[in-house]
């Protein structure tokens, strides 16, 4: 591997890290999906900004409407034509 390789690698590694804590992984629940620090904080305004601008940012997108799923076939039964 190319030193510049590795020290992007190392790079990104820290910023995880950074993000975590000082860990890479944290198998706690509520925590492995979340980040804390400066660019967890940064990552989240670009977030909210890009919903701001693209217009998602209503909460159309807060609720689950569970109208639209369908209970999947069991194994062995015949699918429906209509």
């Amino acid at each position: 591997m190319s030193s510049s390789k590795s020290r992007m690698i190392d790079s990104i590694l820290q910023r995880i890290m950074d993000m975590r804590g000082g860990k890479l992984y944290n198998s706690q629940f509520g925590k492995r999906m979340t980040g804390e620090g400066i660019f967890a904080d940064l990552i989240n305004q670009r977030f909210h900004v890009a919903r701001r601008k693209y217009g998602s940012d209503d909460n159309r997108l807060s609720y689950l409407d569970c109208r639209h799923f369908a209970v999947p076939p069991k194994e062995g039964d015949q699918m429906a034509l209509f």
